[in-house]
């Protein structure tokens, strides 16, 4: 069976404003990154995403890279000198919208307040007037 080896932001500590959002599970730094693609190049043969379908057999892999971020400048860098292909998704309607992505707005809260000042807020905001609660939900809950 293939497999997908999905990612999302790869950078270090040092180079973001708000270094305990890189505490979350979807992070890795340039060494991990590296660390990662050297056990995967060994283990897998890498294919190219659109040969995924002719070469579903044990053994290959694609990798994946969400969200669009800048440090995947320095991945497409990375996999270039590795001659590893990539497929990278972009949310455009953030950058058309110019609008930050919700789960980017959820890391920045997780990285300047703690999970249980978090949940307290929210459960706050459930037993507070029902007009506020739904007017919460109403601003929160669109994508």
């Amino acid at each position: 069976m293939s497999k997908a080896f999905m990612y999302h932001d790869i950078r270090d500590p040092q180079q973001s404003s708000h270094p305990r959002r890189l505490e979350l599970r979807s992070f890795l730094s340039t060494a991990q990154f590296k660390h990662q693609l050297k056990f995967i190049t060994k283990n897998y043969r890498v294919i190219e995403p659109r040969r995924l379908k002719e070469n579903l057999q044990d053994g290959c892999a694609i990798l994946t890279f969400d969200d669009g971020l800048k440090d995947h400048y320095l991945v497409a860098e990375m996999l270039h000198e590795a001659k590893l292909k990539a497929t990278f998704l972009i949310p455009t309607l953030a950058i058309r919208a110019r609008k930050v992505i919700k789960i980017h707005k959820i890391q920045f809260i997780l990285a300047t307040i703690s999970e249980k000042k978090v949940v307290e807020n929210i459960f706050e905001a459930m037993d507070s007037d029902p007009y506020q609660r739904d007017a919460l939900w109403n601003t929160f809950s669109v994508s």
